[in-house]
């Protein structure tokens, strides 16, 4: 579980003044809970998820959009980093409309102008790094599995036909 003062630092590295964020206060609270041990906190701004306002805050995992609302209420949805098929956004005269689909559906968060590049391209790259890393490890799997075969062939377990049937499989 990170701390409170490590949000609070990444409030200050995000130039975000906790004073002057309003209600974000609540959700900002919430976040040492939420977020895991070795979770970076990417970026974070608040914003209106439909007609409520709370924070939306990008992980090295997953975008997580927090309404802490009233009392013991608290709405949290998490977009796995994977499963973001493209982030758009669109620039009005105060506030952008921030789209993030995924493969089943579209949400839509409201942020200040002077904020939603940032957050946009934060997202971004965070995907990219996210894919990127998962990308290098199914290479090294696929490197070990070749090797393998190639050993077998080596040894005369397989022959030359069995060794490009399996290479083909595992290529594909």
């Amino acid at each position: 579980m990170r701390t409170e003062e490590y949000i609070l630092e990444k409030l200050k590295e995000f130039k975000l003044d906790i004073s002057k964020i309003g209600s974000a206060k609540r959700e900002v609270a919430l976040l040492p809970t939420i977020l895991g041990d070795s979770e970076e906190l990417l970026d974070l701004t608040p914003g209106a998820i439909g007609n409520v306002m709370g924070i939306i805050a990008c992980t090295d995992e997953r975008v997580v959009l927090l309404d802490k609302g009233i009392l013991f209420r608290h709405n949290q949805k998490d977009i796995p980093l994977n499963k973001i098929n493209s982030v758009t956004f669109e620039k009005g005269i105060m506030f952008a409309k921030v789209t993030i689909m995924d493969s089943s559906s579209s949400i839509f968060i409201e942020v200040v102008n002077d904020r939603v590049d940032k957050l946009v391209s934060t997202i971004k790259n965070a995907i990219s790094k996210f894919k990127e890393i998962n990308n290098s490890d199914t290479c090294d799997d696929l490197i070990a599995q070749l090797e393998k075969l190639s050993e077998l062939k080596v040894k005369g377990i397989l022959t030359d036909e069995e060794f490009n049937q399996a290479k083909a499989k595992i290529l594909c």
